[in-house]
C-alpha cells in the first residue's frame, strides 16, 4: 500500500458515513500536501524546485493512480509534465519544460502530452499546442468534446494538416460534435460543407446518435 493511503484507513469509519466535507478535504491534498501531485496541483513552484534538487528526483516520473482522482486522465500514470498541464499549473509546467522534461513520453494508455494540453482549458497551457513540436492528432476532437470552441477554430485554422479527422473510436469531427452536443461546431461544420450522415457505416445516422444521447436541439 502506498503511504498516502494510511490516513484513509485510519478514518475509514467516518468516511464510510459519506462525510463529504472530510472526503473533499482528503481528496484535495491526497493526505499529503507535500507529495509531488499535490504540489503540482496547487502550482507550488517553490516546493517543486526544492524537490528537484534531490539526487533521486526524476523529472520524467509518473503520477500514480489514486482513489481520489477526479478525472480518468489522472488514472493512467501521466508524467508530472502531463499532470501539470492537466491542472493548469503554469509555473510548474514551465519549470519542467525549462529543465528538459521529455515531451514525447505518454501515459500508460498512450495519451500524448497534447491531450493534456487540450483538456486543461487554460489559455496559457493550450497555447503550447502551437509552440511545441508535438503530435496533436486528438486535439480537435477533444476541443469539441469539452466545448473549447475557440480552441477548435484556432486548431482548425492553424494546425489542420497535423490533426486527424477521426478519433481513436473512428468518429469524424461531425460525429464528435453530435455526440458531444456541441451545437456551435455542428452548425459550423454543416454550413461549411460537411455531410450530416457521412461516416456512419452501421446503418445509423447522425439523427440516431443525437436521439440516443438525448440532444434535443441537434435532433
Amino acid at each position: 500500500m502506498q503511504r498516502v493511503f494510511q490516513s484513509y484507513f485510519e478514518e475509514i469509519d467516518s468516511l464510510k458515513e459519506n462525510e463529504w466535507k472530510k472526503f473533499k478535504l482528503r481528496r484535495d491534498y491526497e493526505f499529503d500536501p507535500y507529495s509531488i501531485p499535490s504540489i503540482i496541483e496547487h502550482d507550488q513552484l517553490t516546493y517543486l524546485s526544492h524537490m528537484s534538487k534531490g539526487s533521486l528526483f526524476d523529472i520524467n516520473q509518473h503520477v500514480e493512480s489514486t482513489i481520489f482522482a477526479r478525472s480518468e486522465y489522472q488514472q493512467h500514470r501521466p508524467t508530472i509534465l502531463q499532470y501539470s498541464a492537466l491542472c493548469g499549473s503554469v509555473r510548474c509546467f514551465r519549470f519542467l519544460l525549462q529543465h528538459h522534461a521529455k515531451i514525447e513520453i505518454t501515459d500508460e494508455s498512450a495519451r500524448p502530452l497534447s491531450d493534456f494540453l487540450t483538456i486543461s482549458g487554460h489559455n496559457i497551457i493550450t497555447n503550447y499546442l502551437f509552440t511545441l513540436n508535438i503530435p496533436i492528432k486528438s486535439a480537435l476532437h477533444l476541443s469539441i468534446a469539452y466545448h473549447y470552441n475557440e480552441l477548435f477554430f484556432k486548431l482548425h485554422m492553424e494546425k489542420l494538416d497535423k490533426i486527424s479527422m477521426k478519433d481513436k473510436n473512428g468518429y469524424n469531427i461531425m460525429q464528435k460534435a453530435v455526440i458531444s452536443n456541441n451545437l456551435r461546431i455542428f452548425l459550423h461544420l454543416f454550413t461549411t460543407g460537411f455531410k450530416i450522415n457521412e461516416g456512419y457505416v452501421s446503418g445509423n445516422t447522425a439523427l440516431h446518435a443525437a436521439a440516443f444521447y438525448g440532444h434535443i436541439t441537434i435532433c
